[in-house]
């Protein structure tokens, strides 16, 4: 593993501050006055983190000692706990990082503590009440309603009101995350003082469905009134709306829609690549000499199946958020650079859904994967951190390759092209067996970084648009470069919203 002293702003090593100690790439050390520390300017930010910060996370944070004593992770409220657990920032945790909260949630000073009657009836039990037997995840107003039901008597600490403050989401290489609470207006008024777009700032409540907002809010109110924390069930203030899940799609003009995507998308010649594989080996399987001499066969036409649409209202919501956000920074009165125009084959209007703003090169797009990671995107969204570990070509054996463009969310304009990533579903519905899967995403590219040749660095592109004023990265490998496809990257998974599921089978 390879260490450095400090993870500055930029990413850059920090070697010579005496006064941290040596931890991983992507750690960045606590402050040893933790919450009592006064000092909360941008510039102590970078350097240190404090609980209910946003690097004050499982993996990222490294404690040092103070007068000989290791430094502990403490906690003010439920969400600085909440988070800590959440290090990939997905707005859920998992049923194992539930049980490093419960941990410590075990450790809180008796003032503070819950129920010791519930606390004893074990994790398991805990994590039923608070999720379901058939949940996989836990939203923090599930979280907050369960911890307020056994009785603990940490606030919620989160602003559901329409002037909470903006984080700045930005990430930079490494895994650092941009330490700026709230967007400030710099010398160009759509950037933040953190030199970051305003559309990098989105508060937490944007994040998530209006039921559970409605949910805070009642605990908040709840707390404010001298209620503390409910001993048992907390009834119907935590009554939610429908679960994040899939309807099955049974509108015939939507399968007819879904069915004319695949067929106009459908690239029927010079349209092979690498990441196809090798009609012997497979995919990463052997040399390039071999996959060049045994290329696998494209399939000549895709037949869908069946469908289904996407019922996450909080990655709605985020999607729109961020929308609304870039549709601003596109207007002619404050956009850094003019806006251009660019169309995709694959945006085509699906009935019943709301209509692509061309304005903001708002296009719905394709990206193939195993079903499995298919729905944890839906569930999740995608994780920047997991580009390149699918079937992008990885030479010598590697787990994970090089994506061309940087690590991002990739997105294709043809089935042809995102069908080189799908795998087959071997269990699962019987008309699924055999089938395989692609997503059909709603993408908001704002201000596309046109990339038509190959002279361009990956980590100043991915700057470039992170750091500067574009939104997107648009690869026309096609015009100048002579080869088979057009690529879409963005950046950040919050432009981003997977639409559909479709099981389609390949016709050779």
């Amino acid at each position: 593993m390879h260490f450095i002293r400090a993870v500055t702003r930029s990413g850059f090593l920090h070697a010579d501050d005496p006064s941290s100690s040596l931890h991983a790439v992507g750690v960045t050390p606590a402050c040893q006055y933790g919450a009592t520390c006064y000092r909360k300017n941008l510039a102590h930010l970078q350097q240190f983190v404090h609980p209910g910060d946003r690097n004050y996370r499982i993996g990222m944070v490294h404690f040092p000692e103070r007068k000989g004593v290791k430094v502990k992770p403490e906690f003010t409220t439920l969400r600085d706990l909440f988070n800590y657990c959440d290090p990939d920032e997905s707005g859920n945790i998992s049923k194992e990082e539930f049980q490093s909260a419960w941990g410590f949630l075990k450790e809180l000073p008796a003032a503070m503590a819950g129920n010791a009657d519930l606390m004893g009836a074990g994790v398991e039990a805990g994590w039923e009440a608070a999720a379901g037997s058939d949940h996989s995840h836990l939203t923090f107003a599930q979280f907050a309603s369960w911890a307020s039901g056994v009785g603990f008597k940490l606030p919620v600490g989160i602003d559901v009101g329409q002037g909470g403050p903006k984080p700045c989401r930005f990430e930079y290489p490494g895994g650092c995350r941009c330490p700026c609470v709230c967007f400030k207006a710099g010398v160009q008024g759509n950037m933040c003082e953190c030199n970051h777009k305003g559309s990098a700032h989105i508060s937490d409540t944007a994040f998530m469905s209006f039921e559970d907002q409605e949910v805070l809010k009642r605990l908040q109110a709840r707390a404010s009134l001298g209620g503390g924390g409910a001993r048992g069930s907390l009834g119907s203030i935590a009554a939610a709306g429908r679960k994040p899940g899939f309807d099955m799609v049974t509108d015939k003009d939507v399968m007819r829609d879904l069915q004319k995507l695949l067929d106009s998308t459908h690239k029927p010649s010079d349209n092979w690549t690498r990441d196809r594989g090798c009609a012997e080996h497979g995919r990463n399987n052997c040399s390039d000499h071999c996959v060049f001499t045994h290329r696998a066969p494209v399939p000549t036409k895709y037949e869908l199946v069946r469908a289904e649409k996407n019922r996450n209202l909080p990655l709605w919501q985020v999607y729109s958020t961020t929308k609304g956000a870039i549709k601003e920074e596109c207007q002619p009165s404050s956009a850094a650079v003019p806006f251009v125009p660019y169309s995709a084959k694959s945006c085509l209007e699906i009935e019943g859904q709301e209509p692509l703003d061309s304005s903001i090169n708002e296009w719905r797009l394709l990206h193939g994967a195993g079903l499995k990671a298919c729905k944890g995107i839906c569930g999740s969204n995608f994780r920047l951190n997991l580009s390149g570990s699918g079937a992008t070509w990885k030479g010598d054996g590697g787990k994970v390759g090089l994506p061309l463009y940087g690590y991002g969310v990739y997105l294709a304009e043809n089935i042809t092209k995102a069908d080189e990533y799908a795998d087959p579903i071997e269990e699962g519905l019987p008309c699924d067996i055999g089938c395989s899967a692609v997503l059909v995403c709603r993408v908001v590219g704002g201000l596309c970084r046109l990339v038509d040749t190959n002279e361009f660095d990956p980590g100043q592109l991915r700057t470039d648009i992170l750091d500067g004023p574009y939104h997107s990265m648009f690869g026309d490998r096609v015009v100048k470069l002579g080869k088979p496809y057009r690529e879409i990257v963005v950046y950040d998974n919050a432009q981003v919203f997977p639409e559909f599921i479709l099981y389609y089978k390949r016709i050779v």
